[in-house]
């Protein structure tokens, strides 16, 4: 597509930021998305009505728990750990007619090289702490936010170290690349 990227072979924690924190692409009317969105109960994103709705990816309840509490999500597109067998899931219809085109400005030709795509609802005083990703999905792929909403007291933060930590930019309509091999917190 002509975009930049994090280099994937200095995207881990021994290369520390030089390896690159955050990768500012454009920023995109997000606007239709977000009104999608918000047309979605929040109850909508739920285990219980994905489940029977979409589908739904059990056995990792323990993780979102202890690393992002209260956090909820729906997946569109999901990936096993190390990247490979990825399923398109039914909400991914949901949304293809917005999606599609931001993700063919983004990527190209290589729409089909996605990994995993989600929506994430993060209420008031919620918190993502410091973790980072892993697995082959991390390494070898590179993780892209599209922010739908935000607001200033939103304190995305990546870190070398518990207490060497920058502050990302996470202005509603950025899109950005996040190398997700350092620590991340909100």
């Amino acid at each position: 597509s002509g975009w930049p990227r994090i280099d994937n072979r200095k995207k881990n924690g021994r290369e520390g930021f030089a390896g690159g924190t955050q990768l500012v692409l454009y920023k995109a009317d997000l606007s239709a998305l977000r009104r999608r969105l918000a047309s979605i109960p929040s109850e909508q994103y739920d285990a219980a009505y994905q489940t029977e709705h979409n589908a739904y990816i059990g056995n990792r309840e323990s993780v979102l728990e202890r690393f992002k509490p209260g956090t909820k999500s729906f997946h569109l597109i999901f990936s096993g750990r190390d990247g490979h067998g990825v399923f398109e899931f039914p909400w991914y219809a949901k949304f293809a007619d917005l999606l599609e085109p931001l993700l063919e400005d983004l990527l190209g030709e290589q729409t089909s090289h996605i990994m995993r795509a989600q929506f994430a609802l993060m209420p008031a005083h919620t918190e993502i702490k410091m973790h980072a990703d892993s697995g082959g999905y991390s390494s070898e792929g590179h993780r892209i936010h599209f922010v739908v909403q935000s607001n200033p007291d939103v304190h995305f933060q990546v870190c070398q170290h518990e207490d060497d930590c920058i502050r990302l930019n996470t202005e509603e309509g950025l899109v950005f690349e996040l190398n997700n091999r350092l620590k991340v917190c909100l």
